[in-house]
């Protein structure tokens, strides 16, 4: 009895290893069909250069650092987004559906693809593109060392489709606008530096910057666009107006610089445009600070001071005859040295008159004599400072050794 139970316990035992193996040979190869309808994976950090080769031309990408740069055809920067976007799409494009017995390629564009996609740094087979599917929903592909034809799903694989002359990077500038913190133009020699309380001109003369003029000229060169790309040109040849005497800006964050030449009239509402650590000469649109000449004066702030009036706390004015003390009790109320409460208007419109004082001009100098009006202020985060009109002069103890053409008197003590 014992020995049948044994006998049958032994066959249960076959069976049951039997039946292990049947499903996990089934497991494996559900996994791998699975697998045959998706595009490889691999690891998009991982990658560090990029092949699209086509019929006509092979362009090959770099990555260098948080960047990538174009080694070939031609040798310039990459747009990183463009390219990242391409890689996402080699990854992550969904498979509509699987050819498992294709007629043949040629009819999907697939003898010769159209366009190859190859990775570095990263072990996974080649991408072959082919043809838009005629109902437009799909692209056909093929995965190199797979005998079937993939349809990849539209708009996903949109980035294989496009012309790979696209990932030229298009941006004058790569720097991020808000990381700029200096800016340096010639002829004229200009030098901008931006502090927490906003734009300084630094040279020729030390004076507060026109935050507004600022962005103007920053804002022109982020709006340019590179349209066209000279490829052959040098920056020497006349025709470019890129030599000697041409408007250089540079322009320098956290770490990093670049410099960029503004050349000639390029037509078509273009500018010739050189960019430090880019071979080719971009044609730039709209062409950027199209006969613009950029100097002290451009850029110069036209107010005598720029201290945020709502930032002051404490203010102490005399104008010879009078004199006005108050400090900012809230938002609305201020306080008298006599302990009288007045509104803040009151409080604003004497700062607007004295710190931002319209200036005609500025030159060196000390002033002399008593002055006919001072205003004392202090500010959040306990700063100080101190404005003095001699007539139509003021000198701000933030710019020593200078003096203001203002454009008017300074104003009376307010009457409460």
């Amino acid at each position: 009895m014992l020995r049948r139970i044994a006998i049958a316990m032994a066959a249960a035992a076959v069976l049951a290893a039997g039946y292990f193996f049947v499903v996990r040979d089934r497991d494996r190869t559900e996994r791998a069909a699975r697998a045959e309808t998706r595009l490889p994976a691999f690891d998009d950090r991982q990658v560090t250069g990029l092949t699209l080769a086509m019929p006509a031309a092979t362009w090959r990408v770099s990555r260098e650092g948080a960047s990538w740069r174009v080694i070939s055809p031609v040798e310039d920067a990459a747009d990183a987004k463009t390219v990242e976007a391409v890689i996402a799409a080699a990854r992550r494009t969904r498979v509509l559906q699987t050819i498992d017995k294709p007629e043949g390629l040629a009819s999907y564009g697939l003898e010769p693809p159209a366009l190859t996609v190859s990775l570095a740094g990263v072990t996974t087979p080649a991408l072959a593109i082919g043809n838009l599917a005629p109902t437009g929903e799909a692209v056909y592909a093929r995965v190199a060392e797979r005998p079937g034809v993939l349809m990849l799903a539209m708009p996903d694989a949109a980035p294989l489709l496009a012309d790979p002359s696209g990932l030229r990077d298009r941006a004058i500038v790569e720097l991020a606008r808000s990381e700029i913190t200096g800016i340096e133009i010639e002829p004229g020699g200009v030098r901008l530096a931006k502090a927490p309380e906003g734009w300084w001109l630094e040279s020729p003369r030390r004076a507060p910057a026109s935050a507004s003029q600022v962005d103007k000229l920053l804002g022109a060169l982020y709006a340019a666009k590179a349209v066209e790309w000279d490829d052959a040109g040098a920056v020497s040849d006349p025709r470019y107006g890129l030599g000697d005497g041409a408007m250089r800006i540079v322009l320098r964050a956290s770490g990093a610089s670049r410099a960029i030449r503004l050349g000639a009239d390029a037509g078509g509402g273009r500018r010739y445009v050189a960019v430090e650590g880019r071979k080719p000469i971009l044609l730039a649109q709209p062409a950027p600070l199209a006969a613009a000449a950029i100097d002290a004066e451009t850029v110069r702030e036209n107010r005598l001071t720029n201290v945020n009036r709502y930032a002051v706390t404490k203010l102490s004015y005399g104008d010879g005859r009078a004199t006005f003390a108050a400090t900012r009790k809230d938002e609305t109320t201020w306080t008298t040295d006599a302990g009288a409460e007045i509104q803040s208007d009151v409080v604003l419109a004497l700062l607007v008159k004295v710190l931002e004082a319209p200036t005609k001009g500025w030159s060196d100098g000390t002033p002399t004599g008593a002055p006919s009006a001072t205003l004392t202020y202090t500010v959040e985060g306990g700063g100080e400072g101190r404005v003095a009109f001699y007539g139509t002069r003021a000198a701000w103890d933030a710019l020593p050794g200078a003096l203001a053409e203002v454009a008017s008197p300074p104003p009376a003590v307010p009457r409460l």
